[in-house]
């Protein structure tokens, strides 16, 4: 078709034929060619295999589409020539057709997209990867204790002396005042420090894997937090729908009532309160519109994205068992416990190294040097040096044994702090899975409740057409109903949303989502504690 279109435009010079009659001549030239159907869909095939594969299904659909409504038109045509109808259907045809090719491109936010969004760009994961980062670094620091240490030192100036020597020179008690030069270079290799590096090493070791959970604890929080302003959204544009439709039906009731008292069969009474109901029914829509406008607000915040077509979230394919099921995977799993318990092995490691103050301390030594006008004394004096040294404190005031106690009672408060992590994780997930019971338990309640709302509602608009209901029984029927599908979806976001919750605390939701967390979340060289860690109980 794009082919006959276009020798049928290179035909016709520009400004030569109106818009319908070029239609018009179009759809003569388009209904001998239909005689050859087989001839237009080869040549479409040919146009689609040439195109981008991404483009080609809608191209072939928007095109089957054009193919049957010209057909119509040019049946039409042979009926009612040149009608005015014709025209406008034509009309309408060639500015749909974009239009649908437009809507074919249009792509529905995910919450798994969401969160992988959010996993690369939030501020609180950035941070934690910058953190990890830099704790690396502390890590090859520690590390260079290991290697050899060169220094070098030289100095040039001015130089008095009132030495032995300068005095059995001169006879006298005067400084002897030369041009002093200083040169010396100097290797140090430890040989052993009482273990003081290698227990350093690995308590920065331990940190960078207590750095690398806590990264990992922010990644889960986080998307745990996109999947409650995700699903706000969709609940709160719920929330709007429910509140319009109410409007409306109070808006259809106040007109009922209005028709009513006008011809003098209402009564005032009821005017004003059909009047006062819909006034209810706009405060409502309006409250909603705020709750919708706040939970867009949240989402970009979480996201970074506004909230433009959101897809409906599918549910876990898997949940635990019971309740200690999900307590035996959050033990193997969260990241809370995986950070506290590498603090624990950074506490240890402190508390190693700080006993390293009570051995002595072997290093190589390899020296030369080169000074001139030393002492007061003329002249060169060069030197050399291959020394093992020992250094080792015999007292030093009490300060040592002090800094190992702290030492001590550092580590057991990070044992502390785990063992209240894990007390607040399991409540965190006790409470989560009575919130998941409770959600599955009145959602099939409230669906109920909502249709049996909806069969009074209709029949108490039957009964009061007939007069055998009030005005104040059908609009409390429509404000029942209304507030029994506000309920149940309030209850549907709570059953999703603590599935979500439920696996935060186990530390799987990005796992279960299939969300990517950052590189600097992968723990190497993990070390468990020496201390027996208690259990639940």
């Amino acid at each position: 078709m794009l082919v006959i279109w276009r020798q049928f435009i290179n035909s016709r010079p520009a400004q030569e034929l109106t818009f319908c009659q070029s239609i018009d001549l179009f759809g003569d030239i388009l209904n001998n060619r239909i005689r050859n159907v087989t001839l237009i869909f080869d040549e479409i095939a040919y146009f689609c295999s040439v195109i981008p594969s991404a483009l080609q299904n809608t191209l072939e659909t928007i095109t089957s589409m054009a193919i049957f409504t010209m057909r119509q038109c040019v049946l039409l045509h042979f009926e009612q020539v040149r009608s005015r109808e014709i025209t406008k259907m034509r009309k309408h045809l060639f500015t749909a057709v974009p239009l649908i090719l437009c809507a074919g491109f249009v792509q529905a936010q995910t919450l798994q997209s969401a969160m992988q969004k959010a996993m690369d760009e939030h501020p609180e994961v950035q941070a934690g990867i910058n953190a990890r980062i830099a704790q690396d670094y502390a890590l090859r620091a520690a590390r260079g204790g290991y290697l050899p240490r060169v220094d070098v030192t030289a100095g040039y100036g001015r130089a008095g002396s009132d030495t032995p020597s300068t005095r059995a020179s001169t006879g006298r008690h005067d400084y002897q005042t030369l041009d002093r030069g200083e040169a010396q270079i100097r290797l140090q290799q430890m040989l052993f420090d009482g273990f003081a590096t290698s227990n350093e090493v690995a308590r920065q070791q331990a940190t960078a894997n207590s750095r690398a959970y806590s990264l990992l604890n922010t990644t889960e929080r986080t998307a745990l937090t996109v999947a409650q302003v995700y699903l706000d959204v969709l609940t709160q544009r719920e929330m709007v729908r429910l509140a319009e439709e109410n409007l409306k039906s109070h808006e259809r009731i106040y007109d009922q009532i209005k028709l009513r008292t006008s011809r003098g069969v209402g009564r005032m009474a009821d005017m004003d309160q059909a009047d006062a109901r819909l006034a209810q029914a706009r405060n409502n829509l309006i409250t909603e519109q705020t709750n919708l406008a706040d939970a867009q607000t949240n989402y970009l915040s979480a996201v970074g994205l506004e909230a433009d077509q959101l897809e409906a979230p599918s549910p876990f394919a898997m949940m635990p068992a019971d309740l200690n099921e999900a307590r035996r995977q959050m033990l193997e799993n969260s990241p809370v416990l995986r950070s506290a318990e590498a603090d624990i092995v950074a506490a240890e490691k402190q508390y190693t190294s700080a006993q390293s103050n009570y051995y002595p301390r072997f290093d190589a030594e390899l020296g030369r040097n080169a000074d001139n006008n030393i002492g007061g004394d003329e002249g060169h004096n060069n030197g050399w040096e291959a020394m093992v040294r020992m250094r080792f404190n015999l007292y030093a005031g009490g300060s040592n044994k002090a800094d190992l106690q702290s030492k001590s009672y550092l580590s057991s408060q990070a044992l502390d702090i785990r063992n209240n992590a894990l007390r607040q994780l399991n409540e965190e997930l006790g409470l989560a899975w009575n919130a998941y019971n409770n959600a599955n338990a009145q959602v099939p309640i409230a669906q109920q409740y909502v249709e049996r709302a909806a069969s009074v509602r209709t029949s108490y608009q039957q009964q009061f057409s007939l007069g055998e209901r009030t005005l104040l029984d059908l609009l409390d029927s429509e404000n029942e109903l209304f507030t029994a599908q506000q309920r149940l979806v309030q209850l549907k976001n709570l059953q999703t949303y603590t599935q979500y919750r439920i696996k935060a605390d186990m530390g799987t939701l990005l796992k279960s989502q299939g969300v990517v967390a950052p590189m600097a979340s992968v723990v190497q060289n993990d070390v468990k504690p020496t201390v027996q860690l208690p259990g639940m109980n």
